[in-house]
């Protein structure tokens, strides 16, 4: 199961760590973790150039935000929050937010 753990402050994201394999078809074939990739590779691309810290490697995501204030920052990360919700909400079996 993928696991995606969101901690907020003062109702800002500060970390989003998304890890773990959906395991909902033989690998090359899995469409729930092919989609979280995509989704996160993403946000992993984008943020970076915002100053954002980012670990990236198998099966291990993890996005830490030294600046919340930052409306651009945000609205990033909000969009990669909404994109999980969304397949959490199709494949509620394979993925945990």
């Amino acid at each position: 199961m993928i696991q995606v753990t969101i901690i907020l402050q003062n109702q800002a994201i500060k970390m989003m760590k998304v890890s773990g394999h959906a395991a909902s078809a033989p690998y090359g074939k899995d469409l729930v973790c092919a989609a979280v990739s995509a989704v996160m590779t993403g946000g992993v691309n984008a943020l970076p150039q915002l100053g954002v810290r980012i670990k990236n490697h198998d099966g291990l995501s993890e996005i830490q935000v030294d600046d919340i204030s930052s409306e651009t920052i945000q609205s990033v990360i909000k969009v990669l929050e909404t994109q999980l919700q969304t397949i959490e909400s199709s494949y509620p079996k394979f993925i945990k937010i």
